[in-house]
């Protein structure tokens, strides 16, 4: 992981690309491509991270192997992706200062949708407002579920997101909307199980609140 890192910054400050993309699932093999650690399996493998994000709530054990893997991203591959971008470029602007860094993940806490962290890093050259914890969960609602998962919150659209990352790229609504649909991504409203709230269509094409300057 730590050479994979070293390759990719290396492109980035040389200029031979300006876009990197880390599958974090490739990661957890050793070099001989045997399993070294926990991950994701989408066959719901006993004691894998898809697991582990299901029990985390239930079962301390699947918490901590869950905490424990985060954690590891956290410092094996964000972090050291993030130290080895802060070097100046230029006026006294780091790498790090005008790019945008962005781990995404596909679960939040115990397999929920409604929660999915997402963690940025870099200001995308002055676009982006850095150094905030923003919650878009929308406390207002709650949606009983008919179920046994209680009361699940819903917040924005993933779709905000994308655009609010694409117009801090430079990018105008034009360069990205289709067939007159706004926003970027699958915008049409399925009827969610669960009783899951639809989101109204011209919200999808409007940045975040509260990060964009």
């Amino acid at each position: 992981v730590s050479l994979m890192i070293d390759v990719a910054v290396a492109a980035i400050r040389c200029d031979l690309t300006r876009i990197v993309t880390f599958d974090i699932q490739k990661a957890l093999f050793d070099i001989s491509g045997t399993l070294a650690a926990s991950f994701h399996n989408s066959a719901d493998v006993a004691g894998d991270w898809h697991q582990f994000a299901h029990d985390a709530a239930s079962s301390p054990d699947a918490k901590r192997r869950f905490v424990a893997i985060s954690q590891w991203i956290t410092r094996a591959v964000f972090g050291a992706f993030l130290d080895r971008l802060d070097v100046e470029e230029a006026d006294g602007k780091t790498f790090l200062d005008n790019s945008l860094v962005v781990w995404g993940n596909e679960l939040g806490y115990d397999h929920y949708s409604t929660d999915v962290q997402t963690l940025m890093a870099g200001g995308a050259g002055g676009a982006l407002n850095t150094g905030y914890y923003v919650d878009y969960i929308d406390w207002t609602q709650s949606y009983a579920n008919p179920i046994e998962w209680g009361v699940l919150t819903p917040g924005v659209p993933h779709n905000r997101w994308l655009v609010t990352m694409l117009q801090a790229m430079g990018l105008e609504a034009a360069d990205y909307e289709q067939n007159g649909q706004p926003g970027y991504g699958y915008g049409q409203i399925v009827s969610a199980p669960w009783m899951w709230p639809g989101y109204a269509n011209p919200q999808l094409g409007v940045p975040l609140p509260g990060i964009t300057v």
